[in-house]
């Protein structure tokens, strides 16, 4: 089994603050079966999509690996979401004083040929209204803002 990402998602009644969230979603993939699943864990339920604990999805086909979906290496990720999201918020402070109540959209693991190892990707309001950023899961800089 390989990691190929993990999401930050929103629960209703809670808000995600700081890198820390209601509900993460990881997307395991076994190589040899050619196959992947969803898991989320929620801190609570929200009928009628999303339960309390630990739920697995389906096996669901999988081609492997491209260039925007790799399998994240475990032993570069020594990063957690707390410290990547605070690196991301200083790098986006300007923009966030420039654009008050634009809140956290996405908050992401995951890996791609774009880099040199796993990254966080956060990103404020909109891809084509907002603020992006990714931050090293190895090193905690900031790589690339857009």
């Amino acid at each position: 089994m390989v990691v190929v990402r993990l999401t930050a998602k929103p629960v209703p009644g809670f808000q995600n603050q700081a890198g820390k969230a209601a509900m993460w979603e990881a997307v395991f993939a076994s190589p040899s079966l050619k196959t992947y699943r969803t898991y989320t864990n929620s801190i609570a339920a929200a009928p009628p999509d999303i339960f309390k604990g630990v739920v697995a999805g389906l096996a669901m086909p999988w081609g492997g690996a491209t260039r925007d979906a790799m399998a994240i290496d475990l032993s570069l990720f020594t990063v957690d979401s707390d410290a990547a999201f605070t690196a991301a918020s200083a790098d986006a402070a300007d923009w966030l004083k420039k654009n008050p109540g634009k809140e956290l959209s996405a908050l992401e693991l995951g890996d791609s040929y774009k880099f040199q190892g796993p990254v966080w990707y956060a990103m404020w309001g909109t891809k084509t209204s907002g603020y992006a950023t990714f931050v090293d899961a190895s090193t905690g800089k900031v790589l690339k803002h857009k």
